[in-house]
């Protein structure tokens, strides 16, 4: 798959162009760098800003057309064939882009050691932005083939969300180091935390691979299990994560990379179809320490739900740990954040089991929801912030989970916790009730499919007969 993409990638016009397009840029660059010693600067600004358009925009979105075109012409299923899963499919898809990747960064480092030899730069500074903007790269990648699979309008929205992120870092650091500031580099690097730069690293390489598999799991049959792994592995970092306190990094980025890590693992748990076929409960059938595991591991999003309840202890732990090394009490008011927060990543369950049951695009619907409340709740906020004594009405009236979260940041939180707390509480538990609900028969299937396997290998048959299981139980709507 590597190399069937990297040929075909090599000859596409839109690599082709920005490889043209970024070395006459460095050449020009080197000109303004060689006119006068008082153009570095600019020189420098212009370097990183044509360097970052291209990593950070031009070849990242290239990702989108990964899976599409497959999905599109129909060729998905012949590759499929070939036994090759659909992870190493779409693993094969982003390496083939970051190769190329790294055939533009390798060709612009003739002109990052002539601005070197030219002086007013500082190399080894220069080599940690440029290793980050390809780590950057590399994770803008993996998110744009990851999201390939999904419709138009969804691949419309990952580009206006990242777009703007990205292209903002790219002015402001070319503006900083134009005047004089790559303070954010060299603070970060040469303060000593290189347990804290560790630990977003190894969140940038969790995300990368997350939305990787979380691509893969789109266009893979229902007898692929990606769920195990996904799950089994966020928890894993989650634990590493939390292990960093004992080398003294900072409480806070623990909590947030701690978040960070379980609040995909939710939603990606919570959203995902449901399946147990035979290959899927077979493995846990097998096992005689952890046969109950399958109600946590398998795909889908019945199963999700006891797994968010699961991690949320996980998570809990995380919080109190960072709360005892940074020596400060925890409060009502944290308490009622940290609720909010998980009422707001669960919320959305509400409206799609009850009005959407039998809908297939239940990670899209998660999306659009989500989207509407951020919406409301920013309005709710802002006019909050405009006129104190309306948003305090608007809070108290409308206390779902993310105005709750709002709430907490403004007068009316700090004054009444209490409140939110309880708001946030009751959508959490109404969100996790009526899916669970609906989960039930879906349990009682796993049971029995199990069951059957148990007895059809403890038979002196040859093996089961996955014929008597039924792979697509019926949900009932609510």
């Amino acid at each position: 798959m590597l190399v069937k993409e990297l040929r075909q990638g090599l000859r596409t016009n839109l690599f082709t162009t920005s490889f043209i397009l970024l070395q006459g840029f460095m050449v020009l660059t080197i000109f303004i760098g060689a006119a006068s010693e008082g153009a570095a600067s600019t020189a420098g600004g212009f370097f990183w800003t044509c360097l970052m358009v291209t990593l950070l925009i031009a070849m990242p979105i290239r990702g989108f057309n990964a899976l599409s075109s497959e999905i599109q012409n129909n060729t998905l299923d012949l590759i499929q064939l070939t036994r090759l899963s659909a992870w190493r499919i779409t693993f094969g898809k982003w390496a083939s882009l970051m190769s190329q990747t790294t055939l533009l960064v390798i060709s612009i480092l003739p002109y990052l050691a002539m601005r070197y030899f030219f002086g007013g730069i500082d190399l080894i500074q220069e080599f940690l932005i440029l290793f980050f903007t390809f780590f950057a790269s590399a994770l803008l990648t993996a998110l744009t083939v990851g999201f390939s699979p999904f419709p138009v309008l969804m691949r419309a929205f990952v580009v206006g969300a990242t777009g703007v992120l990205a292209f903002s870092w790219v002015v402001g650091l070319s503006f900083s180091r134009t005047y004089g500031g790559t303070s954010f580099f060299s603070s970060g690097i040469t303060s000593g935390n290189w347990w804290g730069v560790g630990g977003f690293v190894l969140a940038g390489l969790y995300l990368i691979y997350f939305l990787l598999d979380f691509g893969a799991s789109q266009i893979a049959s229902q007898a692929e299990n990606h769920a195990t792994r996904k799950r089994l592995i966020s928890l894993v970092f989650a634990l590493a994560v939390i292990l960093l306190l004992l080398v003294g990094v900072d409480g806070k980025i623990v909590i947030t990379l701690t978040t960070l890590v379980i609040n995909l693992a939710w939603i990606d748990a919570i959203t995902e179809r449901p399946s147990i076929v035979p290959s899927v409960i077979r493995p846990f059938a097998r096992s005689r320490i952890f046969p109950s595991l399958k109600y946590l591991l398998t795909p889908g999003w019945h199963t999700g739900i006891l797994f968010l309840a699961v991690s949320t202890c996980l998570l809990l732990v995380s919080f109190f740990l960072s709360r005892s090394f940074m020596l400060s009490p925890w409060t009502m008011k944290e308490s009622a954040m940290l609720v909010s927060m998980i009422g707001s990543i669960t919320y959305p369950l509400i409206f799609i089991h009850l009005f959407f049951p039998t809908s297939r695009q239940m990670f899209g619907l998660y999306v659009l929801i989500q989207c509407c409340t951020a919406v409301v709740t920013m309005i709710i906020a802002f006019v909050g912030d405009a006129v104190s004594s309306l948003g305090d009405i608007l809070f108290y009236c409308l206390p779902i989970p993310s105005i709750c979260f709002a709430a907490l940041t403004d007068s009316a939180g700090k004054s009444h916790p209490l409140y939110f707390l309880l708001a946030s509480s009751i959508f959490t538990l109404i969100s996790l009730a009526i899916p669970f609900w609906r989960a039930l028969p879906l349990y009682k299937e796993m049971r029995r499919n199990s069951k059957s396997l148990i007895e059809k290998n403890n038979s002196p048959s040859t093996g089961p007969d996955s014929s008597s299981i039924s792979p697509d139980p019926k949900i009932p709507n609510s």
